[in-house]
């Protein structure tokens, strides 16, 4: 209230009024002539305040930027990790449906019974190979003895 009397030096030097006097002339050098030394100190000083209060503004702004910045990157985090679990826990679901299930199990004994009559038809399709050279080896040695210029 004080500031608003008419003999305060506020009131006489107001910065603001004094910047304002500066924009409307139209040559910068010629209104800084026009102020009187004691409103280029209040205008300079105006101004310093505005430029501190920029900067503290700016300087907020770019806390504040920060932070949002860090709670995305933690948000985005724990996304990934649920996601991750999720896909974890239905690997595991699916793992146990395919593995665990009755036909499942039925299949894997029936090809296991698949794989030993294979093995023993195989054992037996040898066996038989191997009788049929010996009988061969043996008509050949009786074909040799009764003829010995067969061979």
């Amino acid at each position: 209230m004080a500031d608003r009397h008419p003999t305060s030096p506020r009131a006489m030097f107001s910065p603001r009024k004094a910047l304002a006097r500066l924009q409307v002339q139209p040559a910068p050098s010629s209104a800084l002539g026009a102020l009187a030394e004691s409103e280029k100190d209040a205008v300079i000083i105006y101004l310093l305040q505005k430029v501190r209060d920029q900067q503290a503004m700016q300087d907020a702004t770019i806390k504040f930027g920060e932070q949002v910045a860090a709670q995305l990157v933690l948000e985005q985090h724990r996304a990934a990790e649920a996601h991750e679990a999720t896909v974890r826990e239905l690997q595991d679901q699916l793992h146990a449906a395919v593995h665990d299930h009755p036909e499942v199990r039925r299949l894997q004994s029936a090809v296991a019974d698949l794989q030993i009559a294979l093995d023993t038809e195989r054992q037996n399709v040898l066996s038989a190979i191997q009788k049929c050279r010996r009988s061969r080896e043996r008509e050949k040695q009786l074909k040799m003895t009764i003829d010995p210029l067969w061979g």
